[in-house]
């Protein structure tokens, strides 16, 4: 279940498991290479909205040449 922190939804890589269809292993992947977009609180990743958006919109860093891939 996302959460919402000052009406900014943040999910976790398991809640874009259910949502996307991909691994743990592949979201976790995607947000250390800039394909999604997305922070550490703690220890676990959480991405917002805004970033899973620009994801779903083929409108990713990487793809735009800013970030390299690993």
């Amino acid at each position: 279940m996302p959460k919402v922190i000052e009406g900014i939804t943040f999910y976790s890589v398991e809640d874009l498991q259910e949502r996307l269809g991909l691994t743990a292993a592949t979201i976790r992947k995607y947000i250390r290479q800039g394909v999604i977009k997305g922070k550490r609180i703690g220890r676990p990743y959480y991405v917002t909205e805004e970033s899973l958006r620009r994801y779903l919109n083929g409108d990713s860093e990487v793809e735009k040449g800013i970030v390299q891939s690993r």
